[in-house]
C-alpha cells in the first residue's frame, strides 16, 4: 500500500539503528525510487513505523509517498515492543557482518533486555545480532548490561557505545557498588583508555578502595590524583599520570623503590652508553646492564665504561633495594 510520510510516526523505540539519510542515499532513492516497503503497524487512526526510519525520513523530503507493507501480531494483537525490535534486527540483517559492532549490539539488547530473559534473547536475539550464544562477545555483552543496566543513555552504556569503554571491563565494574562506579565516570568521560590500561586502572582503584576501606570517591580525591586529573596535558600523557598516580596509592612502597631506584641508576650510568634497569621487578635483587654496540670502536669504549662502573657505590644500593622490595612481599605491607 502507499501512505504518505505524514501518516508514520517514526519516533518508536524499537527503531534502535534509526539513521538519517545522508546525500549519497537520497540521490539514489530520488532516481531508482524506493525498491522495497517500510513496515508499518496500524496504530490507531495512523501507522506505526516498525522497520524503513531511513527511507521514511527521505521520502517525506522528496515529497514521496512511501510504499508500506502493515505487520501485525497473531490474532489481530498489536505487537509487543520486544517484537517490534526483533522484526527490526530481521529486516536490518542485510547490513551485513561488517557492519554490526559493539555499539549497535548494545544498542539492540538494551530495548530487549527488559522484555526477554536471557535464554530468549540467545534464542532469538543473538542470530540477528550475529553472535553464538555461547560465545566471548555474547557473554561480555550480557555481563555488560547487567552492570550497566538497561536505559542505553546511562553513562557505561553510552561509554562502550562512543568507544570509551570496553566489554571487557564489565567483570571488573560489576565488582563496584553503584556509587563508586558512579565516582569513576570522571576519567572515562572524555579520554579513551586501551582494554589493557582500563582493565588495571578499574582493578588496581576497586582493589585499594577494598583494602584501605574507603570508598573510591573518597579515594580519587587523594591528592596525586586529583593533581593527575586537574593537569592540563594531551590524552596520552594524562592517562599515563593518571596510571602512575593510581599505582602509587595502590602499591606505595614498590613505587618509592622504583623512584630510588631510577635515581641509582641515572648516577651510576651518567653520560655512558649503558642502560641500567631493574630485573624481574625486584623479584631477585639483579639488576639488567644493557647497551647498543655498532662498532669495534663503540665496543672497546663499552667494556672500559664497564670497567669504570664496577668501583661505583651504587651497586650495593641497588641491591639493597631487591632485599627491601622482598621484605615489603612478605609482610605483604603493600597489598599483594
Amino acid at each position: 500500500m502507499a501512505l504518505a510520510a505524514g501518516e508514520i510516526d517514526f519516533s518508536g523505540p524499537w527503531l534502535v539503528w534509526a539513521e538519517e539519510p545522508d546525500p549519497l542515499f537520497m540521490a539514489s532513492l530520488a532516481r531508482m525510487g524506493q525498491l522495497s516497503p517500510v513496515l508499518v503497524e496500524k496504530d490507531g487512526a495512523g501507522w506505526s513505523l516498525i522497520a524503513g526510519y531511513k527511507r521514511v525520513r527521505a521520502l517525506a523530503e522528496l515529497d514521496r509517498p512511501v510504499a508500506a507493507l502493515s505487520v501485525a501480531a497473531q490474532e489481530g494483537k498489536e505487537l509487543s515492543e520486544a517484537e517490534k525490535i526483533l522484526i527490526y534486527l530481521a529486516s536490518n540483517q542485510d547490513r551485513g557482518r561488517s557492519v554490526l559492532d559493539t555499539a549497535m549490539r548494545i544498542k539492540a539488547l538494551a530495548g530487549l533486555r527488559p522484555h526477554l530473559a536471557d535464554r530468549e534473547l540467545a534464542e532469538q536475539a543473538a542470530p540477528l545480532l550475529d553472535c553464538a550464544p555461547k560465545s566471548r562477545v555474547w557473554r561480555r555483552l550480557l555481563a555488560w548490561l547487567a552492570m550497566a543496566g538497561q536505559h542505553v543513555s546511562g553513562f557505561w552504556n553510552q561509554a562502550v557505545i562512543e568507544g570509551r569503554a570496553d566489554l571487557a571491563w564489565a567483570e571488573e565494574l560489576s565488582r563496584m557498588s553503584v556509587d563508586d562506579r558512579h565516582a569513576l565516570e570522571p576519567l572515562f568521560a572524555e579520554l579513551r583508555w586501551s582494554r589493557s590500561a582500563g582493565a588495571e586502572l578499574i582493578r588496581d582503584l576497586y582493589e585499594t578502595s577494598r583494602a584501605r576501606q574507603t570508598s573510591l570517591a573518597a579515594l580519587l580525591k587523594e591528592r596525586s590524583v586529583e593533581q593527575a586529573l586537574g593537569a592540563d596535558l594531551g590524552p596520552k600523557d594524562a592517562m599515563q599520570r593518571i596510571l602512575a598516580a593510581v599505582r602509587e596509592l595502590r602499591r606505595p612502597n614498590i613505587t618509592r623503590l622504583e623512584r630510588r631506584f631510577k635515581d641509582l641508576a641515572q648516577e651510576l650510568r651518567a653520560e655512558r652508553t649503558w642502560r641500567v634497569e631493574s630485573s624481574d621487578s625486584f623479584e631477585t635483587g639483579g639488576v639488567r646492564l644493557g647497551c647498543r654496540i655498532g662498532s669495534r670502536e663503540e665496543l672497546h669504549k663499552a667494556v672500559q665504561e664497564l670497567s669504570d662502573m664496577a668501583d661505583s657505590p651504587q651497586w650495593d644500593a641497588l641491591w639493597r633495594l631487591g632485599q627491601e622490595a622482598g621484605d615489603i612481599e612478605g609482610t605483604g605491607e603493600d597489598g599483594e
